[in-house]
């Protein structure tokens, strides 16, 4: 994203889309929207509103609905959301001898999607707002934010 333009939230899916080298642009809406909750209940007002202002009104709003800077979010429950909805493989659980059917939850595939969000939104604010959103994300994800492509990372 140029600093100082606003992206439309086409833009930002395509862009998203593009980074995780995957998907369509409905299934990145769908991720940015579950992330940017995500990173609203983990970081404090103030920076929801940093972020908010490099993000087109109707993908800003997510971050007002959600914000609140929450301690206790932890990884799993960063990504949970994200997680929950996305499609299942099908295994055996052969853990109590047996051959349950479960499902595997696609993790890797999860971390990868919110990578390339992380990537597209560290392109819409400045260093110093960049580095308070990852002293506020939960141990894994904050390494995640750090190594997320985009300016000045």
């Amino acid at each position: 994203m140029e600093r100082g333009r606003v992206l439309e939230a086409t833009e930002v899916y395509a862009r998203v889309r593009e980074v995780a080298g995957h998907g369509s642009d409905e299934e990145a809406a769908g991720v940015v929207r579950r992330v940017l909750r995500s990173l609203a209940r983990s970081v404090p007002g103030h920076l929801c509103g940093r972020l908010a202002q490099g993000l087109p009104a109707e993908l800003a709003v997510e971050l007002e609905d959600a914000c609140g800077g929450d301690p206790l979010v932890e990884a799993q429950g960063f990504i949970g959301p994200l997680v929950n909805v996305m499609d299942v493989e099908a295994g055996y659980d052969q853990s109590l001898g047996g051959l349950d059917l479960s499902a595997v939850y696609a993790d890797d595939d999860a971390s990868r999607w919110v990578r390339a969000v992380f990537a597209v939104l560290k392109e819409a604010v400045d260093a110093p707002t960049r580095d308070e959103i990852e002293r506020h994300l939960p141990g894994e994800v904050a390494g995640w934010w750090r190594e997320a492509g985009g300016e000045g990372a």
